[in-house]
Order: C-alpha cells, then sequence, then structure tokens
C-alpha cells in the first residue's frame, strides 16, 4: 500500500500535468502578456510623438569629422547624415556660430572644435566636440656621422613630423651610451672628449609639438690614432727593425710632405751597421761605384720591419723615388771616365730636411753615406802643385756627412775611384755607417707623445 501510495504522489508532482509543469506555463503565459502590453506601449508612444512632429518621423543624426595633417597644422571636414542640415561650428572658446561651407584649415595641437547641425532655423543636431589632437610621434629617419677624428663624433639628424610638426626649442636630445648630453634645437652635435679608436652608441630624440617623441640610435667609433692622422715631422718613433733591434726614430716626412708622396717617412738615430763601397781593382771600382746606390738601398730595405713598414732606403736617395740615378759622365780627361755614372743632387733633398729638425738631426756624431754620387774635376799644373804631373784629376765619389755633421762632397777622403789623364789611376775601399730611413704603414698609435724622452710606440 505504501509503494502504490508513493508511486501515486509522485505522478501527481512531477508528470505531464503535475503541480510543477502546470506552475511553469502560468508563468510562461504572464511572462508573454507582459511583452505584449510593452509592445503596446511603445506603439502607442511612437504614435504619440509622431503627431507631435506634425505627422513626420523622429530626426535622428549626427556630424562627423575628419582631421588630416600637412605641415604642422590640421584641417577638419565636418558631414553629416541629414540632408538639408547647415552646419555651424566655432573655435575653442568663441562664442560666434560659422556656417561651416569647406574644410577649416590651419588647425594646431591642443584645439578644439564645436560643432551643430540646424534646419529650419531650429537645432536639430546637438553640439558636439572635436578635439584636434597629433597622436603621431615624429620620425628620425636617419643619424649621420659626419667629421669624425680622434676624440670626436659630429652627427646630423634628419628627423620629420607630418603632423603638428617639430617644436623649435629643445626640438633634440642627444645620448653617448645611455647619457644624457645636450638638448638642443639644432639638428647637429659634436660629442667630444671621446676615446681614440672607440665604439660609441648614439641616440637622439626627436620630439614634436604634441609632446610626442620618436628615436633613432647608431653604433660609431672615433678614428684610431694611426701614424698617417697622428705623427707629423720631428716626432720621435719607436721602431722594431726588421732584424729585431728597437730603434729610436724620428719623422723626417709625414703626410703633408710633397717629397715623400705624402708617405710619412722615418729616420734612424744612429747608424744600424758599416758598409764597404768601393775596391782596391779598379775596373772592379767602377762597377762598385755604379752600383752604390742600389748597394745602400738595399742594405737599408733589409732593416725594413715588413709589419711595420713597405719600404727601407738609404738616407740621401730620392724620397718618393729611391732608385732614381743620373746618366753617364761624360768622359773628360779620359776616354774610360765615359764608364763612370755621372754625379747627382739626389742628397739635397733629406739633408736640407735634416738640418731644420729639432734644430738638426743631420749629426749623429757619426760618418754615414748618403745615397749620392759626387765627381770632381781639378786641372792641375806645375805652378799649381810641382810634384804632381800636369794634366785633369777626375775624383769619382759618394756623397757623406762626417762626425761633425758636415757634408762633404768629392774628396780625397770618400773618392772611391781616382784617374788622371797621364795615365795613373787608382781606387779603394771605403766604411761608413748606414743611416735607414723607412716608409711607415698606417699603423696604430698606441702610446707615447712623440717626444724625445717619450716617443710613439706603434703596432699592426
Amino acid at each position: 500500500m505504501l509503494l502504490i501510495l508513493a508511486g501515486v504522489t509522485i505522478s501527481t508532482v512531477f508528470g505531464d500535468n503535475g503541480i510543477i509543469n502546470k506552475a511553469r506555463e502560468a508563468a510562461d503565459k504572464t511572462n508573454q502578456a507582459i511583452k505584449n502590453e510593452q509592445d503596446e506601449l511603445n506603439k502607442l508612444y511612437n504614435e504619440l510623438e509622431n503627431a507631435m512632429n506634425g505627422g513626420e518621423e523622429p530626426i535622428s543624426g549626427n556630424i562627423n569629422g575628419k582631421t588630416t595633417w600637412s605641415i604642422g597644422s590640421a584641417t577638419l571636414e565636418l558631414t553629416t547624415d541629414i540632408s538639408d542640415v547647415i552646419i555651424q561650428y566655432r573655435k575653442n572658446e568663441e562664442s560666434t556660430w560659422i556656417n561651416y561651407s569647406s574644410p577649416i584649415l590651419g588647425l594646431l595641437h591642443g584645439e578644439k572644435i564645436y560643432a551643430q547641425g540646424l534646419k529650419g532655423g531650429e537645432i536639430i543636431i546637438q553640439e558636439k566636440e572635436f578635439n584636434i589632437i597629433d597622436t603621431v610621434s615624429p620620425i628620425v629617419r636617419d643619424i649621420i656621422t659626419g667629421e669624425i677624428t680622434e676624440n670626436s663624433i659630429t652627427v646630423t639628424v634628419n628627423a620629420v613630423d607630418n603632423e603638428s610638426g617639430l617644436i623649435t626649442d629643445n626640438t633634440y636630445k642627444y645620448y653617448l651610451n645611455g647619457e644624457e648630453k645636450i638638448t638642443s634645437a639644432s639638428n647637429s652635435y659634436t660629442f667630444a672628449e671621446l676615446v681614440s679608436g672607440t665604439e660609441y652608441t648614439i641616440k637622439v630624440e626627436a620630439f614634436d609639438r604634441a609632446g610626442l617623441k620618436g628615436e633613432k640610435t647608431i653604433i660609431a667609433s672615433t678614428n684610431r690614432k694611426t701614424v698617417f692622422n697622428t705623427l707629423k715631422v720631428g716626432d720621435y718613433v719607436n721602431y722594431l727593425d726588421g732584424k729585431g733591434n728597437p730603434r729610436k726614430c724620428v719623422v723626417l716626412y709625414d703626410r703633408n710632405s710633397t717629397e715623400s708622396n705624402n708617405e710619412v717617412q722615418i729616420i734612424t738615430m744612429d747608424t744600424v751597421e758599416d758598409v764597404s763601397l768601393g775596391s782596391i781593382d779598379f775596373d772592379e771600382s767602377i762597377k762598385l761605384y755604379n752600383s752604390s746606390i742600389s748597394t745602400l738601398n738595399n742594405k737599408a730595405d733589409e732593416y725594413k720591419n715588413t709589419n711595420f713598414s713597405s719600404m727601407g732606403r738609404c738616407v740621401g736617395s730620392v724620397p718618393n723615388n729611391p732608385s732614381s740615378e743620373s746618366g753617364m759622365y761624360n768622359g773628360e780627361g779620359l776616354a774610360i771616365n765615359k764608364n763612370f755614372k755621372d754625379k747627382d743632387t739626389n742628397y739635397g733633398t733629406d739633408y736640407n730636411k735634416m738640418k731644420l729638425i729639432n734644430g738638426g738631426i743631420h749629426n749623429i756624431e757619426r760618418n754615414y753615406w748618403l745615397a749620392s754620387r759626387d765627381i770632381y774635376v781639378h786641372n792641375l799644373n806645375r805652378s799649381q802643385i810641382a810634384r804632381v804631373p800636369e794634366g785633369i784629376n777626375v775624383y769619382f765619389s759618394m756623397n757623406y756627412i762626417e762626425t761633425n755633421g758636415n757634408l762633404v762632397n768629392s774628396s780625397s777622403e770618400n773618392c772611391l775611384s781616382n784617374t788622371h789623364t797621364g795615365g795613373a789611376k787608382s781606387s779603394k775601399v771605403i766604411t761608413y755607417g748606414l743611416r735607414p730611413v723607412f716608409n711607415l704603414k698606417d699603423l696604430k698609435v698606441i702610446s707615447g707623445d712623440g717626444t724625445e724622452n717619450n716617443p710613439y710606440n706603434i703596432t699592426n
């Protein structure tokens, strides 16, 4: 009996015609009735509003604005979606309304335009506010490096702002390795007191009238302190020669020297070895005299350090053409003399230069060769020297600098070969020091200040 009663109860409450389903149906019918009533009220409201407007549909419109920028100012174009509407506008806090007929020009960032719509003299579109706002940041197109030295970098900024425009004061901020250096109206700035051969991070910010900024960053390096841009005539340089010997040298020619074709050349402040020229055999002495310039230059070139220099030559040769030589002698006195090369003045460029540098660097208190020849013709007669037969004496010599710094041309001291029209002839061997000159490559200068007590140190 209890089971039967329970079944009847469940069917009465939850069945299709149960209490719960009957309650749901009643609620649905109530909600639908409320909706139908609201629809009827809305319909009645619209009919009443239509009647109040003379039977026309109610007006619902808007004023739209389009802003465009050009060269620092904006243009505002106003439109509406309702026909036959007159748009009026006023600027900022002005009270006078102006009929809109064409786009409004010359507007600046931060200004405001107020617009409204009229029809039949009545305001049908309420006042609307348009804010003239620049939302686009400036563009820093490029940072161009100008003059770069060992301790400075000059940059020029190319920045544009096609909206409100760049501000005229404090337009740019310049940064070096993250540190602000200056705020300036100029688009050019020189970073000074930098370190030679060092890489720097340079950033520039550009600002517009809206307070917006654009930026760009580049990497630039100062010039290395090099031989070509540092060494000047008279500077002292430490040089490691090709045989591993340290040499104190002096700049004989620098990058501004036309004599060396703008090559930097240094000369040793001492001789590097003794070189013997000539021969006691007369015929052999002619050959050695004729090859003496190349002999001296070749010997000097042996001391060239190929890591540091491109050429070695003997002082007294032509700075920009060391192998330059004269032609053959005209043979005055004897036909055999035509076998000798003629004299030259090649020594003059180096010698005159040395005398002007640091009070004179030609005197190193040693005898040393100059890669240059001299010939002396001496006409002899009895009245001059009784014990010497009459005739012509010709001395073939190499120029040199003696220990007191004097230039010695042809003499018996430096005469390699001698001929006399009487048939006499002689030759000998002479030994003097070798003083090389080196063409430097564009090496890095790592220390020193170029003084005698603190010469420049160079490396490749």
